[in-house]
């Protein structure tokens, strides 16, 4: 199996990528490897089946939609 170094990683990624490896209990490696393998693949599907991918791995994902920060212009029939 190859290594690989990545320079310039930043803070805020790396924390994520440390929180998300011991959520799964993988060292922060195993956890980039596996991210890796499973994005290598994206590029050749449709967004449609990567959610499937994704959801079949990870279970459903909770998320809240980001507020709205421009409201539509209203429309005037009259």
């Amino acid at each position: 199996m190859g290594d690989l170094l990545i320079r310039g990683l930043d803070p805020e990624t790396e924390a994520r990528l440390a929180a998300r490896a011991k959520a799964n209990r993988r060292s922060i490696s195993a956890e980039a490897a596996d991210i890796l393998s499973l994005a290598i693949d994206l590029p050749d599907m449709s967004a449609g089946e990567a959610y499937r991918r994704l959801r079949e791995r990870n279970g459903p994902v909770d998320f809240e939609p980001p507020p709205r920060t421009v409201e539509a212009p209203r429309v005037d029939f009259e």
